[in-house]
């Protein structure tokens, strides 16, 4: 590398050598917040010939989101009020439910969201557990933790317009099949064209929507809060507790308190990304945990047939109070189903964005982005699509699949940043984890061994079906090797290398 102090910074830029015109100085403060260098890249380590920092492309667009906005987008990541938890009540009654709320947020959750912290600050930009993977266990990695993303979206998603539609239903009840269809499609369309809008536009309306959410269930706390009973609080299922079903019970916890990794996948658009990550992960951690514990407190003193408990019921217990809160809480139902689908199609359509990328698919119209708005427009309608399609099937048997997969997921998540730690110990990380190699290794053991058991007490179905995904998921990826090996590539679009998604290249 020259010496000239005008030339002795390299950057990467879609696999091609850019020597920058500007001093020294200028292009590390310019880069501060997109390390990608093996080596930590400061005013005092510049990277030489033998050993080029990959740093990503700055956008273009300015970032938008501020702590308020990834706050409340986590909010409806992880969970958009306590809609769902109902199910937990069903199979572990309210004492079991309580303690695991209690207990999984610091097992569960706050190793998610510190992990996400830690990767999101280190390589801020848009793409999440993608460019974690593939910078931790290269192409494959990156590829195998998209493959596995876009089959739990896929199923995620098309959850929630069918959980829009369920809680109009409670309001008007004379709603046919029909109806049903076209409201799904419509709610998905306009989800749709939100997303096309922006991530700033996307995060705005969670704030908007989180305040639609909440304030029911204020009214609701507030309302019954002299109802409230320490038996009923207490209560535990009849039999012994070798007849709960733990593995329902684990499964509904799990995917009530997931997705915490979800959000680093707008890394790009998030300003300040050092300071806002972790105090927003914080902040989302006690937002998240008390939306589903203090209404569950009320509310299982309400209604004391646990057992029947089943999602869907919050507003059948509301309406023991006043029948003017049936209305109500649905209505709240209904707008958390919109919350929920507009921040996960957003995050979804940044990982499809990312899987079309070099060196993982190698198919660049999925990262185009519109002039506009900066958006994965073709992502974005790319999962629009598939979600309306299985928006309107009946497959509840593969939710415990899909969190199953999610959880083996995670647990390459976190492999990434314990093997980062020890591939890469001087990389820059504005935000870590605190403690040393072997800490954050014990740190991250909780969750994994929450997944093991998961996994263990699944079906044999869950287990056939997550083993028959992985396969094929291999399959493809040695199949997407052979095309690239036969020069048999897609065609580039002219918006390719436009994107803010811009891969590490394997050596």
């Amino acid at each position: 590398m020259s010496s000239d102090d005008e030339n002795t910074s390299v950057m990467i830029l879609n696999g091609t050598k850019l020597r920058p015109s500007k001093s020294n100085q200028t292009i590390i403060e310019e880069f501060e917040s997109f390390p990608m260098s093996t080596k930590k890249i400061g005013k005092d380590s510049l990277p030489d010939d033998g050993d080029v920092g990959y740093i990503a492309a700055p956008t273009e667009h300015k970032r938008k989101l501020g702590t308020a906005n990834v706050v409340f987008m986590t909010f409806f990541l992880v969970c958009g009020g306590p809609y769902g938890i109902e199910d937990a009540v069903g199979t572990g009654y309210p004492l079991f439910t309580l303690i695991g709320l209690l207990v999984m947020p610091w097992l569960w959750c706050l190793p998610m969201a510190l992990m996400t912290a830690e990767l999101s600050t280190m390589m801020p930009q848009n793409g999440g557990y993608i460019l974690w993977g593939q910078r931790a266990f290269g192409n494959f990695g990156g590829f195998t933790l998209g493959f596995w993303s876009a089959i739990n979206n896929l199923i995620d998603n098309a959850l929630y317009p069918a959980m829009f539609f369920g809680y109009l239903a409670q309001i008007v009840p004379s709603l046919s099949e029909w109806h049903s269809v076209a409201i799904r499609l419509l709610a998905i369309f306009l989800i749709m064209c939100l997303n096309i809008t922006g991530v700033d536009v996307v995060s705005k309306f969670s704030i908007f929507f989180a305040i639609c959410v909440l304030g029911p269930f204020i009214v609701l706390m507030a309302w019954g809060a002299s109802k409230v009973s320490v038996s009923a609080l207490l209560a535990r299922p009849p039999g012994t507790i070798l007849d709960i079903n733990w593995g329902l019970f684990i499964s509904v916890l799990m995917f009530n308190l997931a997705r915490w990794d979800n959000v680093g996948l707008v890394a790009g658009e998030v300003k300040e990304p050092a300071k806002t990550f972790p105090r927003a992960m914080i902040l989302a951690q006690f937002l998240v945990g008390f939306s589903y514990m203090l209404p569950l407190v009320v509310c299982v003193s309400l209604d004391t047939n646990w057992g029947t408990w089943v999602a869907g019921d919050f507003p059948l217990i509301a309406e023991k109070l006043s029948s003017a809160l049936l209305y109500v809480i649905s209505a709240g139902g209904m707008i958390a189903g919109l919350g929920i689908f507009n921040a996960s199609l957003c995050t979804s359509a940044q990982a499809l964005c990312a899987l079309g990328a070099p060196g993982i698919m190698d198919f660049p119209y999925l990262m185009q982005h519109s002039k506009r708005f900066g958006t994965p427009v073709v992502a974005v309608i790319v999962c629009a699509i598939g979600i309306a399609s299985l928006s309107l099937l009946s497959f509840q048997a593969l939710v415990e699949v899909d969190m199953v997969l999610y959880g083996l997921k995670l647990v390459l998540e976190f492999g990434a940043v314990v093997l980062l730690r020890f591939k890469e110990p001087d990389a820059y990380r504005p935000y870590q984890i605190p403690g040393g190699r072997i800490f954050v290794t014990i740190f991250c053991l909780p969750p994994v061994l929450i997944v093991g058991l998961a996994v263990a007490t699944s079906s044999w179905f869950t287990k056939l079906s997550v083993l028959i995904i992985v396969v094929i998921g291999v399959a493809v990826f040695w199949l997407l090797r052979l095309r690239t090996r036969f020069n048999i590539c897609m065609p580039r679009s002219a918006g390719h290398g436009e994107g803010q998604f811009h891969p590490i290249d394997e050596q």
